[in-house]
């Protein structure tokens, strides 16, 4: 069941069209997310989707994403043969999710600056936010947060662009309770919690308001088929909740 969400090299949607109609305050908000196996692993914008309709929130979430393996933001640009440029040009999109290879914000941050601002902006040329996505430091490296910070918040500040805290979040959620798994046995990629994590500072991002209370648990329909995203208890829930909701409120006031 796993192996077909760990890696997604085409554009999926998973939400029933919406009215080209559609007024943009009850419409449904559009996102691309264009990133590699830190968005497709466990489904990332699907939990994000589930948190959405739990909530009963008033526009739905609808998403396609671009995240061939390993893929960095310079590939995403240059490389025709992905399709990241051809999507963000082709819809309306409200949100352009841009989440780079993880160790590119540490190793190379200038690389990653120049074509995270490139993609920003053609996001903007044509419509769109672009919604910058912080990842995290790997498990043996926590020192490299910082850095990786530092990278994703010079390219959301360039661009005048919000930022998805995610890598403060998790480095929040370490420092308090240890023992949380947030990670998958490679100590670099989300465990269902870690992904529940990111998708919890997803959605206050975006809908600008607090996941807690929201269910741990997230199911994917697709094909006549359900599959467990994620089933988090509800006491580690409520926690990964709080401090993503925290993560968030901290961003928005450091952009004031």
């Amino acid at each position: 069941m796993r192996a077909f969400i760990l890696f997604i090299f085409t554009s999926l949607a998973f939400a029933a069209p919406a009215s080209a109609q559609a007024d943009k305050d009850t419409g449904p908000i559009r996102i691309l997310f264009i990133g590699n196996s830190y968005t497709s692993f466990n489904n990332l914008p699907a939990i994000v989707q589930s948190l959405a309709t739990a909530a009963k929130e008033k526009r739905a979430f609808e998403f396609e994403m671009v995240t061939p393996g390993g893929c960095t933001w310079q590939r995403h640009f240059d490389d025709e043969r992905i399709d990241s440029v051809k999507k963000i040009k082709e819809k309306r999109w409200d949100y352009i999710v841009l989440q780079e290879q993880s160790q590119m914000p540490f190793m190379y941050p200038k690389d990653a600056h120049k074509y995270g601002v490139l993609l920003g902006k053609l996001a903007q040329e044509h419509g769109a936010v672009p919604l910058i996505y912080m990842t995290w430091a790997r498990e043996k490296e926590p020192e490299k947060q910082s850095k990786i910070t530092e990278t994703y918040l010079k390219v959301a500040d360039e661009l005048k662009a919000p930022c998805a805290p995610a890598g403060t979040a998790w480095e929040v959620a370490r420092k308090e309770r240890p023992a949380l798994k947030l990670y998958n046995k490679d100590g670099s990629h989300p465990s269902p919690s870690g992904s529940f994590l990111t998708a919890c500072v997803f959605y206050a991002t975006i809908y600008d308001r607090s996941p807690q209370g929201l269910t741990g648990k997230h199911l994917w329909k697709n094909e006549g088929k359900t599959y467990l995203l994620c089933d988090v208890p509800d006491v580690e829930a409520g926690f990964l909740e709080k401090v993503a909701w925290e993560a968030v409120k901290a961003e928005k006031e450091r952009k004031k």
